[in-house]
């Protein structure tokens, strides 16, 4: 049997086998250099925004939105969206894309870029899926029945492809299309060669990205949270697949430190301990998380809220306590390699005029303790220091943090929700080139366990 390492590329034949890949310049360098669409990044977040030259389409990969659908492509005018799931294979949703600028009008490059001309059943017939007609839909499934493409003329969704594989661990993915959509089914792309090839994002120096790293886990944190007020209409599935990137993008910060190739010695090995065990009891997480969605409750029970006591509210709660002490504990690891990093390896990043009440509160932020309620009429709370609502102030006009509305449960039964209070991209790299002048609370320190006490006499007794 033959073995691969992880960076290992493969070809995987049918392709909606193959998972979502690593080729996103196929799906974004066509659109921006061939026919000139606008392009934006946030390099924290990772979210790309690209829009037609006529402002009537955008297409956005969101590798940090909640609920996995990473993928969108809008429309206005007449209104129409597309969206496509984390897993989706980049082939699919590339053929989408590049097909775009046909469907507005632009009719450059056609010689490079055919679209189809064969139609749905045709095209199911001729790869072997089978065709099922119904008065209300249509149903094509592939021959080893993985994959389904429903066709519903008067649905919401006409069209919504859907994968899985039994018993395969994160083997869905979905796509769908809203009404009014033309046809986007084109000819895919050649798998083997790259049309164009995109400028890659500056990356993140291993600072930056664990603050990142930390703030993606009080999101996840505060979702689930949200879940036992009743207020998280969220899908199950949202939950398992959030745990699931924050497990895989702890494993690569730890990857990206050891890089470094920083020494063996304290407080560092310490630091890449505590990230690793962050990763692990991410995992456990996930698993519970993927219990919980067995677990969910049938849609007409009466009960909102879920019993942390019993069935899918402990397995949330369960999850939920894994992941709690995580922000910190990143934020705390990622403040001890940076006394070590190399000069090439930090931030340049820098705002003048930081006091050591504002640097606290960045430092307050990064790690989720700041919630607040009614646009900062209320005094903001931070676990180890008071955090003033003047200094909250000052760095959100200073472009540092943010508030994202309603994102964590009331202080009390029936309260308002209240607004979290994150680092943006800027407050990241700042707090980044700050962190070491800040100071913060190392974790305990590690007591001998008593050995147990002999036990000689004690069956005696029982």
């Amino acid at each position: 049997m033959n073995t691969f390492a992880a960076e290992d590329l493969v070809l995987v034949s049918p392709r909606y086998l193959a998972g979502s890949g690593t080729r996103i310049t196929d799906t974004l360098g066509p659109l921006v250099h061939l026919f000139d669409w606008s392009h934006s990044h946030d390099r924290v977040s990772g979210h790309m925004r690209l829009g037609s030259p006529c402002g009537s389409a955008f297409l956005d990969f969101e590798p940090s939105r909640f609920g996995g659908m990473w993928w969108t492509i809008r429309h206005h005018d007449p209104n129409w969206t597309a969206q496509f799931s984390r897993q989706t294979p980049i082939e699919a949703i590339a053929a989408v894309a590049q097909a775009l600028p046909q469907l507005l009008g632009d009719a450059r490059h056609t010689d490079r870029i055919p679209l189809t001309t064969t139609t749905p059943d045709q095209t199911a017939a001729f790869n072997g899926w089978t065709t099922t007609h119904a008065k209300a839909a249509t149903v094509y499934t592939s021959p080893d029945g993985h994959c389904v493409l429903a066709h519903e003329p008067d649905g919401e969704l006409p069209w919504r492809f859907t994968h899985s594989v039994y018993d395969g661990f994160d083997t869905e993915w979905t796509m769908t299309v809203s009404r009014q959509a033309p046809p986007l089914m084109r000819t895919p792309p050649d798998p083997d060669t790259p049309l164009f090839d995109v400028d890659a994002p500056v990356a993140l120096m291993p600072v930056e990205r664990l603050l990142a790293l930390a703030d993606l886990y009080t999101q996840h944190n505060d979702a689930i949270d949200l879940q036992f007020t009743g207020r998280a209409p969220l899908p199950p599935d949202a939950y398992v697949s959030s745990s699931h990137r924050l497990e895989r993008e702890t494993l690569a910060c730890i990857k990206a430190v050891r890089q470094q190739h920083l020494p063996a010695v304290e407080p560092v090995s310490s630091a890449v301990v505590r990230l690793t065990q962050t990763a692990y009891l991410t995992g456990g997480a996930t698993r519970y998380l993927a219990a919980a969605q067995q677990a969910v409750p049938a849609e007409d029970t009466e009960e909102r809220r879920p019993d942390p006591r019993r069935g899918f509210g402990q397995y949330l709660r369960l999850a939920r306590e894994l992941t709690a002490l995580a922000p910190a504990a990143i934020v705390a690891s990622a403040t001890q390699i940076a006394t070590r990093l190399p000069q090439r390896a930090r931030s340049t990043t820098t705002v003048p005029g930081l006091d050591t009440a504002q640097r606290g509160a960045l430092l307050e932020v990064a790690q989720g303790h700041v919630a607040v309620t009614d646009q900062y009429s209320e005094r903001g709370y931070g676990h180890t220091v008071l955090v003033s609502v003047d200094v909250l102030r000052h760095l959100e006009a200073q472009g540092l943090v943010e508030r994202e509305s309603t994102t964590v449960p009331p202080l009390f039964p029936h309260g308002p929700s209240r607004d979290r209070v994150r680092l943006t991209t800027l407050g990241i790299c700042t707090l980044s080139t700050v962190i070491t002048t800040v100071h913060i609370p190392g974790p305990p320190s590690a007591r001998p366990v008593p050995a147990p006490a002999a036990a000689g006499t004690a069956r005696a007794h029982r």
